[in-house]
């Protein structure tokens, strides 16, 4: 026997047993207790599936699920052969005279006499047959018969008692057997997440289906939403195993607990077994030997019958450290895959941030130097409006390239968006486009005047979507204010209908005077005199119109043939008619239209005296 104390010597570094540990025997409350506490464990591990985030988490889960599976069969197991030990032992103590259950003892005296009184039925009906089959007598045999009915009628009746009876003492006997042990523990390893567990037929991480779908998660690729959310899953998953190592430091404890009495009997046996072939080590008697041979017997027996249990829980004990230390390098793994995560992140960040700094930088040098070089009001505005539309645009591009994915995914999404806007959008995109015209070189100026679709305006604001004008009314000298601001869409440049502005830079028009002469005068003599009256209003202001012309020439970078009055004669039924086009200052046209129609009159009146048609008075028209 100093083997087997050596054998238990050596399991307890395994089991990590302390000297001082106490626990109450087993009995059938404290093994269910420890099989609920593992199956809520086992749930706990097996409800932790993060096998999509990382490829090498694949194979650290399913090393801790093989673990867990070996420690929730190693406990069934125990429980099982405890079971049947205690189930054992009560059977020997109900088997003692006096040690039956009252309730039970009642049920089997009864089926007893049920057993007895079918018996005895039997017995009548075998009598009853033979009387039949003697008898000759019509009147006799059928008392017989109705005899025979009657206790027939009555042996089916006693029949279905003892059936009923049998039924009731096997449950009895079943709920008994170690307090109904053996049913909970069927009734416990019935679930689905156990039996599987159990049976060892779970499917591995690496073969689930949401495992093989799920492409792995790459953080030097991923966009800070990505990172951000893997870092709060790894957070979440760390706190997860941190709680899962706990639970099986726990069951741990509870298993080396639950061992300490079986260790204390199996190690009593060993100590009894030794000294007891100590003390017959010299015996010659064969009396005491005989004795001692059946006591050895029987300790060989017990311990037979509790090393099963025993080392079912050193198993276990052993299958929950496993456990543990795969715990414990999963979350070596996560802790390491968050430590990473968090580095892109704030890379990432900084990134952006650094980015949009240098944006804003530069959009300030760009404002200062526009407001120190710049001095024309409008155009500064203009710079200042496409400053800040391109600091937003950027800072946007910036936001959306840093926290998407992967550039091939932003350029899908980018390619759905854009169609999708440039759809809905269409005007709205065209009218921007629009505004970059109009504010172009030959574009349009606060002031101008201009003709959309035949109204007629003064401009007062060039907008990013839009353009307003004053409406002008009446033609020629009596163009006048409306008091009604027109609203026309900047796309309006793209339509068939032309758009009509003044020439940069130039403020004045075309005018034509005409006069009709009755009577025969040399046609040349006439259009000369007219043609001098004309310029010689137009020598007033010529160096005016000059001046414009020349800013015009120099913003187009063209050149323009000098601008004087010019005339024509043409013979008409009324007589000649004279036409001088002469150009005059939008805002003196009216005063000098009036010096123009006095300066004809005043030279038809000189001598020789020019005769007027009838109805060919001087008149003014705008030329075209």
């Amino acid at each position: 026997m100093t083997l087997g104390l050596l054998c238990v010597a050596a399991l307890a570094p395994l089991v990590e047993f302390a000297a001082e540990a106490q626990s109450p025997d087993l009995n059938g409350d404290s093994i269910i207790q420890h099989l609920n506490q593992t199956i809520a464990w086992y749930g706990h591990i097996t409800s932790e599936d993060q096998s999509g985030t990382f490829p090498q988490n694949v194979v650290l889960q399913d090393n801790v699920r093989q673990s867990s599976a070996q420690a929730v069969q190693k406990a069934f197991a125990f429980a099982q052969a405890e079971a049947a030990l205690l189930v054992k032992q009560k059977t020997k103590a109900n088997a003692a005279p006096g040690k039956r259950d009252a309730s039970t003892a009642n049920l089997a005296q009864v089926a007893d006499q049920a057993n007895q009184r079918i018996a005895k039925l039997q017995s009548q009906i075998d009598d009853l047959n033979q009387q039949i089959a003697k008898t000759s007598k019509r009147k006799q045999l059928a008392t017989l018969n109705s005899q025979k009915a009657a206790l027939a009628a009555d042996l089916d009746f006693a029949r279905m008692t003892q059936a009923s009876l049998k039924e009731m003492l096997s449950f009895s006997n079943t709920t008994e057997s170690a307090g109904g042990l053996v049913g909970q523990i069927n009734l416990l390893a019935s679930s689905a997440n156990i039996s599987a567990a159990l049976a060892n037929n779970f499917p591995a991480a690496s073969t689930r289906p949401a495992a093989s779908n799920v492409s792995a998660f790459h953080p030097e690729t991923a966009g800070i939403f990505g990172l951000l959310s893997n870092t709060f899953s790894l957070l979440r998953i760390r706190s997860d195993i941190g709680s899962l190592i706990s639970d099986t430091g726990n069951l741990h404890t509870a298993t080396l607990a639950l061992a300490a009495p079986l260790r204390a009997k199996t190690k009593s046996l060993v100590l009894q077994s030794d000294a007891l072939a100590r003390a017959t080590a010299g015996e010659t008697d064969p009396v005491k030997l005989n004795a001692a041979r059946q006591e050895l017997q029987s300790m060989t027996a017990q311990f037979k019958a509790l090393s099963g249990p025993t080392l079912y829980l050193i198993e276990q004990g052993i299958a929950l450290h496993n456990t543990a230390n795969g715990l414990a390098q999963w979350n070596d793994v996560i802790g390491s895959q968050l430590h990473t995560s968090l580095g892109y992140l704030a890379f990432r960040l900084g990134t952006v941030l650094a980015a949009i700094a240098l944006l804003l930088i530069i959009s300030e040098v760009v404002r200062r130097a526009t407001f120190r070089y710049i001095h024309e009001t409008r155009r500064r505005r203009q710079i200042v409006l496409m400053r800040r539309v391109i600091v937003a645009s950027v800072t946007t591009l910036i936001a959306v390239l840093a926290s998407v994915s992967g550039i091939g995914s932003f350029a899908t999404m980018a390619g759905f968006v854009t169609a999708g806007l440039a759809v809905a959008l269409q005007n709205i995109i065209l009218s921007v486009v629009a505004y970059f015209f109009l504010i172009g070189r030959y574009g349009l100026r606060t002031g101008d005047h201009v003709t959309v679709t035949n109204l007629t305006g003064k401009v007062i604001e060039v907008g990013l979507v839009r353009f307003y004008l004053m409406e002008l009314a009446g033609t020629g000298s009596d163009m006048h204010a409306t008091g009604r601001v027109a609203v026309f869409s900047n796309s309006v440049i793209f339509q068939p209908a032309a758009l009509i502005k003044q020439a940069p830079g130039t403020e004045y028009a075309w005018h034509s005077v005409s006069v009709t002469l009755a009577g025969d005068p040399v046609l040349e003599d006439v259009r000369k005199r007219v043609t001098g009256a004309v310029d010689e209003v137009y020598t007033k202001y010529r160096r005016a119109i000059e001046q414009q012309q020349e800013i015009f020439e120099k913003t187009a970078n063209i050149q323009l043939a000098n601008l004087a009055p010019v005339s024509r004669a043409r013979y008409t039924d009324q007589g000649v008619e004279v036409l001088v086009r002469y150009p005059v200052e939008l805002s003196e046209m009216s005063e000098v239209d009036e010096e123009v129609i006095l300066a004809v009159m005043h030279e038809t009146q000189k001598a020789p005296a020019l005769q007027l048609a009838a109805g060919g008075f001087p008149k003014v028209i705008t030329a075209t």
